[in-house]
């Protein structure tokens, strides 16, 4: 695995050449702020999203001004490819929802490929451990996600605070984990980004369980008749050495949960490095240590 994987780079754009065979893949990070129009026609046919059938046909795209149904908080609840995440109440019914949006302004076409995808492999998903994608609304500014509200936090920030988590704790959490990524590759779905950050708890309780956020890299792939996928993202503490070779399965995933399932326990990293290259040289050993270099 040598030097292809010592030359890997972590990408953050979409390659255009890979292809998915469904069409799903996601979304993009540094937003634009601007305020959305009001009050205009909206022309389906100079959308984002309509130009995919499996999309424009569900009810859950509302082509539609996002602020005639939700009234946006102050509060950013995170950031991603497409910039913040804002929570949002229903004016109808008072339900807290978590809103990403996507400003047209200037998108490239891999981005808009990216949430594309991502809305699509949303949309298809229903499962306990994964948040989930309650609507979709386009104006002529932007492509708002409306997402379920996970006020618990995520996994990072309560490992953080419990320093390490117990043997019984870190195995009931790795099986919320398993469960969903089991889900998802029975569905041929590969997520490729498992991070302490992408789990969000439902609520601050202690049994809250565990939502998987954030398809933004995922793809549909099907271990029978796809070929290995080549595009290296994801985050770099967490990738697998194939994928940093660029010639990898849906195992990917299950490298990125063993790192998860470390952390947990241990309270730490397994793999370290002065810079990105020596980081990646470990990985593609695989050589950590059990003993903390804090």
């Amino acid at each position: 695995m040598g030097s292809a994987c010592r030359r890997a780079q972590i990408d953050a754009d979409q390659n255009p050449n890979e292809q998915n065979q469904m069409s799903g893949r996601d979304s993009g990070r540094r937003p634009t702020t601007r305020s959305p129009s009001k009050g205009k026609d909206i022309k389906k046919q100079q959308t984002l999203i309509d130009t995919a059938p499996t999309i424009a046909r569900t009810s859950r795209i509302q082509y539609k001004n996002i602020h005639e149904q939700y009234e946006f908080d102050k509060k950013v609840l995170g950031t991603g490819f497409s910039g913040p995440v804002k929570l949002a109440v229903d004016k109808q019914t008072g339900r807290k929802v978590a809103v990403k949006p996507f400003i047209k302004a200037g998108a490239k076409r891999d981005r808009v490929i990216l949430l594309k995808n991502e809305a699509e492999i949303y949309l298809s998903i229903d499962h306990p451990n994964i948040a989930k994608l309650l609507e979709i609304y386009e104006d002529d500014e932007a492509v708002y996600l409306v997402m379920e509200y996970c006020s618990g936090r995520e996994l990072y920030s309560r490992l953080v605070e419990k320093k390490q988590y117990t043997e019984y704790i870190a195995a009931e959490t790795t099986k919320q984990m398993l469960d969903a990524l089991a889900y998802l590759h029975s569905h041929n779905i590969v997520h490729r980004d498992l991070k302490l950050e992408n789990w969000l708890y439902e609520s601050e309780g202690e049994d809250a369980p565990l939502k998987l956020i954030d398809f933004g890299f995922s793809k549909v792939w099907n271990p029978t008749m796809s070929r290995k996928m080549h595009l290296t993202c994801g985050s770099i503490h967490y990738v697998s050495p194939d994928t940093l070779s660029r010639s990898y399965t849906n195992k990917c995933d299950l490298w990125s949960l063993g790192v998860l399932v470390y952390m947990l326990l241990v309270g730490y990293q397994p793999f370290w490095g002065a810079n990105d290259d020596e980081l990646i040289e470990k990985i593609c050993r695989g050589e950590y240590s059990l003993e903390s270099l804090r």
